[in-house]
């Protein structure tokens, strides 16, 4: 259950690690968590804590430091990747630079 998990919340992380801005830890909260092994979790908190699961359950406080995510209505499964995410999209491409100079030029 523990790995299927993990799975799970790197592939929800991704995103997030890939930006500069991202939050160290993030909680989900209110969502139904369906785990690999176990009855699901109809209303529970997943905290995630620099890329690790720090806590998923019924009764998870979300820590004050964290960056709250509602999920009420949502289903969360394990290992899940969400294909329709366009949240990388919505950054700016980077501008090329305007004085482009070969390492023979920089060189001399």
């Amino acid at each position: 259950m523990t790995r299927l998990l993990t799975i799970f919340v790197a592939a929800l992380v991704l995103p997030f690690a890939l930006r500069a801005d991202a939050p160290n830890v993030f909680a989900i909260r209110g969502a139904r968590i369906v785990t690999a092994a176990g009855t699901p979790i109809d209303s529970g908190t997943i905290v995630v804590r620099r890329g690790t699961i720090d806590a998923v359950g019924a009764a998870v406080a979300v820590p004050p430091d964290a960056d709250l995510i509602e999920g009420t209505g949502m289903t969360i499964y394990p290992g899940l990747i969400d294909l329709g995410n366009t949240r990388a999209a919505e950054q700016a491409a980077p501008t090329q630079p305007q004085n482009l100079r070969t390492s023979a030029e920089v060189e001399r």
